[in-house]
């Protein structure tokens, strides 16, 4: 099989690709923990000080001035 070098060009992308996919999927991962990490975290507080929800927080502050 002869792969011409437009071939071998466009199979070094691909693998330059498929390992920056790779690494992107590593720190969405990380990222995931991280956030499930810190919910737990929140969660916990508020369970301990049995303060409001803070989604319902979080949303009264995201509404607008002509929302209120």
């Amino acid at each position: 099989m002869c792969f011409g070098l437009g071939d071998i060009l466009l199979a070094d992308i691909v693998k330059e690709f498929k390992e920056e996919i790779r690494k992107l999927k590593a720190m969405i991962v990380k990222h995931e923990n991280r956030i499930r990490a810190l919910e737990s975290t929140i969660k916990e507080r508020e369970e301990a000080t049995n303060l409001p929800d803070i989604s319902s927080t979080i949303s009264a502050l995201d509404m607008g001035p002509d929302e209120v």
